[in-house]
């Protein structure tokens, strides 16, 4: 009876605005959190994200002058976590991209995947904005084949993850921007065969977009998403004018399509 009648009169103050998620968080909180923000609440976290996105090369990809253009190619970003009562979550993520560009003669051939574990929570910074935070591991997988040439890379490498996630609600849904660091290092096979040790691999991630957010009366959350990502890697890439592994940068653009449950 005290939640429904403190939610009535969140509502009734709100009215000619917008009741957000953020507004019932802080209902719940003003009857079952303590004075450090906790919530009385445990939720499991699923997220599907079907992208479409394109590969690119500092230097382009292909040999000789003749390119090997990437088209826009669906890769998957699977999520799966767990947030406690007072906020702190634990979550896997899974992203692969495995794709080719020309003819088999001559085709360049790009296999990568990313397996993440790390940590988050939010942070409340108004009414309608909210900060979340991630800190973890990468493991990171790649391969690029450039077979007119006869040159590749390959890295595997685990090391450290930093996330931010920016969002604002609005009375139609809620705008995000989002960012993340990954820096690893592992051994490393160059085009030549030749393995070399210590390399250092640096991953960039940029996206930008919209959710739409619902729950139903069991208190199930759906949320989809729409948006846009840019992906810059460097320490990644063959270079066909040098005939070896320049490390010239790779990257990826493209658009971005999900959907996320939370209970």
């Amino acid at each position: 009876m005290n939640r429904l009648l403190f939610l009535c009169l969140v509502g009734l103050s709100s009215l000619g605005t917008y009741v957000t998620a953020e507004d019932i968080e802080f209902a719940n909180y003003a009857i079952d959190g303590d004075d450090k923000g906790h919530y009385d609440q445990r939720t499991i976290v699923a997220d599907v994200e079907l992208n479409f996105m394109r590969f690119n090369q500092t230097d382009g990809t292909g040999f000789l002058g003749v390119p090997n253009r990437f088209n826009w190619e669906a890769t998957p970003r699977f999520t799966l976590g767990f947030a406690g009562a007072e906020g702190l979550g634990l979550r896997l993520r899974y992203w692969v991209y495995s794709h080719s560009a020309g003819p088999p003669p001559t085709e360049t051939v790009v296999d990568t995947y990313n397996i993440d574990l790390e940590l988050f929570d939010y942070v409340q910074i108004g009414r309608a904005t909210s900060l979340e935070w991630s800190a973890g591991l990468r493991y990171n997988d790649f391969s690029v084949i450039e077979r007119a040439a006869g040159l590749n890379d390959e890295f595997g490498g685990l090391g450290a993850l930093l996330g931010l996630k920016l969002t604002r609600a609005t009375s139609f849904g809620k705008f995000y921007g989002r960012a993340s660091w990954a820096i690893m290092t592992d051994s490393d096979s160059n085009s030549l065969n030749v393995a070399t040790t210590n390399d250092i691999g640096m991953q960039t991630e940029i996206g930008l977009g919209y959710e739409l957010s619902r729950r139903s009366r069991k208190g199930v959350q759906l949320t989809s998403r729409v948006g846009y990502e840019v992906q810059y890697w460097s320490g990644y890439g063959v270079n066909s004018a040098a005939l070896g592994n320049g490390n010239v940068g790779i990257g990826w653009d493209g658009v971005i399509l999900g959907i996320g449950f939370n209970r």
